[in-house]
């Protein structure tokens, strides 16, 4: 399971109330969490709901898409990839 991976998981809409496509979820998750945009990597398969808000902030985005015209710097097709792009600590 990739959750050994994460120290923390945070749900828009079932953890706190905010709902994306705005930046106020991951701030709040920022604050919530005591980190800097650049310590978090959002996973998404919606490039306009779940990463450009995460990405102005300045967050690390990966786009999960199985369909080849979707275009994001970083994309994989499966959560499988997302090994070799995670460095341990």
């Amino acid at each position: 399971s990739l959750t050994k991976y994460f120290d923390h998981i945070i749900i828009c809409g079932e953890d706190i109330k905010e709902k994306k496509p705005n930046e106020k979820p991951y701030k709040i998750i920022l604050k919530k969490l005591k980190i800097q945009p650049d310590e978090v990597l959002v996973i998404g398969d919606k490039p306009l709901v779940d990463l450009a808000p995460a990405q102005k902030l300045g967050i690390n985005t990966v786009c999960l898409s199985r369909k080849t015209q979707i275009k994001w710097s970083t994309k994989i097709r499966s959560l499988n990839e997302i090994f070799s792009i995670l460095q341990p600590k």
